[in-house]
């Protein structure tokens, strides 16, 4: 094995390297995007059913069959997740089946 040959070898390794390196980057960038959207999600429909709760329960100490509270609450909440799911896909609210 000659310097040529060592030289060939060097920049194969560093090149390999830089790869590895590159891609590891990828890996724990898009690990990370995915574990904070996951967070984020779980955050969302926590608070989301918080307020849901306590909608009702404000509904219910004004008098409101429990029953028609959680209903109307429930509607209420579909919508705005509707709601959110059409702004977040882009479209004008137009499903298609």
């Amino acid at each position: 094995m000659d310097v040529d040959d060592l030289k060939q070898v060097l920049t194969i390794a560093r090149h390999e390297l830089s790869i590895t390196l590159t891609t590891r980057r990828a890996f724990a960038a898009a690990a990370l995007y995915l574990m904070t959207a996951l967070l984020g999600g779980i955050g969302y429909v926590k608070s989301l059913k918080a307020m849901e709760k306590q909608a009702t329960q404000v509904l219910t100490s004004r008098g409101v069959d429990p029953t028609q509270a959680s209903a109307a609450v429930g509607h209420a909440v579909q919508q705005s997740y509707e709601q959110l799911v059409t702004f977040l896909a882009g479209t004008d609210g137009v499903w298609c089946n």
